[in-house]
């Protein structure tokens, strides 16, 4: 559980900083967690229903969550554009949405 939470809350109280860090101004960086919120509100919309769409696999969804949330966070290092950012915290912000309502 420990990994799990310290997992979900490194990448958005980090990313905002890591954008300071590749010389964005804080106010660009912080609307990274815009793009977080929205995907996350997406996110626990949307991944709940593939689980009722492959007929009650929720396990495999909630996989899924983990698995892509973990090759998101691991892209990050390769991200120098601010587009590229945003691609991160929407993935993240998508599957931490999904897996909040598949847990």
């Amino acid at each position: 559980f420990f990994i799990f939470i310290f997992g979900f809350t490194t990448q958005l109280n980090h990313l905002p900083r890591y954008a300071e860090d590749l010389g964005y101004d804080p106010v660009t960086s912080a609307r990274l967690l815009t793009v977080f919120g929205i995907a996350n509100a997406l996110g626990r919309a949307l991944l709940p229903q593939f689980g009722d769409l492959f007929g009650g696999e929720y396990l495999r969804v909630l996989i899924f969550t983990f698995a892509t949330n973990g090759i998101a966070i691991a892209s990050l290092v390769a991200c120098g554009s601010f587009i590229s950012l945003n691609i991160v915290a929407g993935v993240c912000g998508f599957m931490a949405g999904g897996r909040t309502a598949l847990l």
